[in-house]
């Protein structure tokens, strides 16, 4: 089972990539849910969304 790629080093950076990445948006997901049952309005405005993504802090460019 080594050419199998389960458990294997090769593709392993990748795959924990993935799993950070969904768990990122897993949770963005429900910020979002949390904030929509929370507000009166029928929506969400797109300025309490960003808010809510803090999109602000997100968009700021990073050092490299």
């Amino acid at each position: 089972m080594h050419g199998s790629g389960h458990g294997s080093v090769r593709g392993s950076g990748h795959d924990d990539d993935q799993v950070r990445i969904a768990l990122a948006e897993i949770e963005l997901c429900g910020e979002l849910m949390i904030a929509a049952s929370a507000t009166a309005e029928e929506r969400l405005s797109p300025a309490r969304i960003d808010e809510v993504l803090d999109v602000a802090r997100a968009a700021a460019p990073t050092a490299h």
